[in-house]
């Protein structure tokens, strides 16, 4: 019997959820947001490192059964992202998970080209393809 590769047993889990949409190349799975207020994630696979992005936050995992932890949560309603903009520029994404009726700021990455002087706004996105 042939061994599955790692796009293979993510396609197979995918499969669990039919509601998930996605779409895959040459070393990667792009799975679209839940709806309007979801956001994209892509899981990307170079050798025997995975890289998981939720527009600009990113995570890289050695791991397979961590990446997969990884990527089930941010498509669950545990996860959300904080994204701040400065102006109609994004300068900050937050990922955040639920502690009760609480959300707590786990890792955040940011860009260093944006308006400072910009007025902010902060948009909370989230999946809801897994729930409790």
């Amino acid at each position: 019997m042939m061994e599955l590769g790692p796009k293979e047993l993510i396609k197979e889990k995918l499969r669990n959820y039919p509601a998930v949409q996605y779409e895959e190349g040459d070393g990667y799975i792009g799975i679209k947001p839940s709806d309007a207020n979801g956001f994209p994630v892509l899981l990307s696979i170079y050798g025997k490192q995975i890289t998981i992005a939720a527009l600009g936050w990113h995570e890289h995992f050695h791991d397979f059964e961590a990446a997969l932890n990884r990527l089930a949560f941010l498509l669950s309603e545990d996860a959300r992202l904080k994204v701040r903009y400065k102006g109609n520029v994004a300068s900050k994404y937050t990922l955040q998970h639920r502690e009760g009726s609480e959300w707590v700021d786990e890792s955040e990455a940011g860009t260093f080209l944006y308006p400072f002087w910009a007025k902010e706004k902060i948009v909370y996105l989230q999946n809801n393809f897994i729930s409790e």
